[in-house]
C-alpha cells in the first residue's frame, strides 16, 4: 500500500512539473531610475501585459 501511495504522489509531482512550459518566457533587462532625482531604484517589480487582452 505504501508503494502505491508513493507511486501516485510521484506521478502527480511529475505531471505538475511537466505542465510548466518554457515557451512563454522572456528576459527583461534594464535600469530603472527616478525621473525627479535621476537616482537608481532598487527592488523593482516589472509586470508585462498582453497588448491584446491587457492582462498579465
Amino acid at each position: 500500500m505504501k508503494k502505491l501511495i508513493l507511486t501516485v504522489i510521484c506521478g502527480c509531482m511529475a505531471t505538475f512539473a511537466l505542465a510548466q512550459t518554457l515557451s512563454g518566457t522572456a528576459t527583461v533587462k534594464g535600469i530603472v531610475t527616478d525621473s525627479a532625482k535621476n537616482a537608481l531604484l532598487g527592488y523593482i517589480t516589472i509586470a508585462i501585459k498582453d497588448a491584446a487582452t491587457q492582462s498579465r
